[in-house]
């Protein structure tokens, strides 16, 4: 009988010793929300749709489209990563028309997050290549992936982004149109930093997307009057996705 409690004693120390090394492990029986705000810029600049802007001291451009797919928004901590979505579409033309919504910044609400702290926001401009080997019709309307105008039947592709405008060199305007997709277009994002989600609590971030870094090919920027369109698979379209990439930041 001794030799049975003392087994029982040894087994409840080691269960308060486990239980104590959760370290980051979130507390899946308290849930929090989490607020992601998209603010788009044109350099220093809130973005605006229509609004023109300063391109490079060689001419000036405006924006009539800006939108993005983004896939497997993840939280990601130390010992668990929690999805947010496995896929959303992100209209901030539709969104910033204003100055107002453009410092407000566009905002994705998730709730019923586990608790905890996580490291990192993650998620991939584009889609993956089991989402992109599917078609509009395999979802319903409503869904992201079921509006048939982001979906290109001639490459077999997903329309990942859409980026349209115009460009003005001072005596002539150039329309432009870059849409990229295919499997290897997809771009992973990657922010890091300390992000705490408390129960019954929301948590805020901040992410910028700054439109003027798509086109800082070099000092003068890309050349739009000489490729007023991205419409196939390019090294074009592969630097474009490249500086779209690295175009967000976290505040």
């Amino acid at each position: 009988m001794l030799e049975k409690l003392k087994l029982l004693a040894l087994m409840g120390s080691l269960l308060v010793v486990w239980s104590s090394c959760g370290g980051d492990d979130p507390d899946t029986d308290s849930k929090g929300s989490l607020e992601i705000v998209f603010k788009a810029t044109y350099g220093s600049e809130p973005f605006v749709k229509g609004k023109v802007y300063d391109y490079f001291g060689v001419g000036t451009v405006l924006f009539t489209k800006s939108e993005f797919y983004l896939s497997d928004i993840t939280l990601s901590g130390d010992h668990h990563d929690h999805t947010l979505a496995s896929v959303d579409y992100i209209s901030i033309s539709d969104h910033h028309t204003t100055i107002e919504n453009a410092q407000a910044g566009l905002t994705l609400t998730f709730d019923s997050i586990p608790s905890g702290n996580y490291q990192a926001l993650k998620f991939n401009l584009g889609l993956t290549a089991a989402q992109n080997k599917t078609v509009p019709a395999n979802y319903a309307p409503t869904h992201p992936m079921g509006e048939g105008n982001r979906y290109w039947s001639a490459w077999n592709s997903y329309i990942f982004s859409k980026t349209e405008g115009s460009f003005n060199n001072g005596s002539q305007s150039y329309n432009f149109t870059y849409h990229s997709g295919f499997d290897d277009s997809m771009k992973a994002v990657e922010m890091t930093r300390s992000i705490l989600v408390e129960a019954g609590k929301k948590t805020r971030l901040v992410i910028e997307i700054d439109h003027k870094a798509l086109f800082a090919e070099d000092a003068n920027g890309m050349d739009i009057a000489a490729n007023p369109q991205i419409h196939n698979k390019s090294s074009l379209m592969d630097a474009f996705m490249n500086r779209y990439q690295a175009a967000f930041h976290m505040q």
